[in-house]
């Protein structure tokens, strides 16, 4: 597989981006710490349940890139650094 066929559609990652600025300017920055570290657990475990949509080649990569975008987001807000 070609790192194309892998990749997740153009402007998927600023999709994920908008939905952590949103609700920062909705609910605050503690309140969306919460929702991405709560949304982190929940992707990671249904990327690894078989059972799961998101386990399937139709969505697990669009699933870890998701995971990979909030992860990064929490590192950066954590060490107090801007996400852009």
């Amino acid at each position: 597989m070609t790192q194309q066929e892998t990749a997740a559609p153009a402007g998927s990652a600023s999709v994920d981006e908008g939905r952590i600025e949103f609700l920062v300017q909705r609910d605050g920055l503690a309140a969306a710490t919460q929702w991405v570290r709560r949304t982190v657990g929940i992707y990671r475990r249904a990327v690894l349940d078989p059972r799961h949509h998101a386990s399937t080649q139709a969505y697990r990569a669009k699933f870890i890139q998701a995971y990979c975008i909030f992860k990064s987001w929490l590192f950066r807000s954590e060490k107090g650094l801007s996400y852009r």
